[in-house]
């Protein structure tokens, strides 16, 4: 297991539950893990548009909360 050779101040990033959209294949599930922290950041994909142009908006509570995560 990758993980029996991490140290402890090192990140681990794991994809899974690939899907394809438009002839992308993409993770539905992103999870960063901090073992020193022991915390872990999990981000799920549940829509993709391509092609696609223009910027990305991060407005505080737009659709998402703000958490401090440290």
């Amino acid at each position: 297991m990758p993980e029996d050779n991490i140290e402890e101040n090192e990140l681990q990033i794991r994809y899974s539950e690939f899907f394809k959209a438009n002839n992308i294949y993409a993770p539905g599930k992103i999870e960063i893990s901090d073992k020193l922290s022991r915390t872990i950041i999990e981000i799920k994909i549940v829509k993709i548009v391509s092609p696609w142009e223009g910027t990305v908006d991060f407005v505080p509570g737009k659709q998402y909360k703000k958490i401090h995560l440290l």
